[in-house]
């Protein structure tokens, strides 16, 4: 069971540092490819959508870095962009980034508790 919290959270820390890295990139590079891409499909764009857009990744960046620290609250930090995109009407998309992050993200916990419980009902010390 050790081995498998272990390897789950490995592979959720790769996952947090490539979102971490992703919006990262997406909050430095949204205030002049944000303009661009709104003219291009003749769309008006507003300074405060451009200011909005490049806070919630960096709060969905920061949430991915939380969970590569083993901090809860990044789970919830990592969901903001799914329930943008629940109140725009992409129900489906937000549905299923909410499900995927989920699995990723939550099994490590769920696993550690689990084992964490198991261990202190047993009275053992690991």
């Amino acid at each position: 069971m050790q081995r498998l919290v272990k390897i789950s959270f490995v592979f959720a820390d790769l996952c947090a540092w490539l979102l971490v890295a992703i919006f990262l990139f997406g909050a430095i590079a949204w205030p002049v490819i944000g303009p661009v891409h709104a003219r291009m499909a003749h769309l008006p764009i507003t300074t405060f959508s451009i200011v909005g857009t490049c806070i919630m990744w960096l709060a969905t960046a920061a949430g991915a870095y939380a969970i590569t620290r083993r901090q809860v609250l990044g789970l919830t930090l990592i969901q903001i962009p799914a329930a943008v995109w629940l109140v725009s009407g992409l129900f489906v998309f937000a549905l299923t980034f909410t499900v995927v992050a989920a699995v990723i993200f939550g099994t490590p916990f769920l696993l550690a508790f689990l084992q964490a419980r198991s261990v202190s009902a047993s009275g053992a010390a690991v």
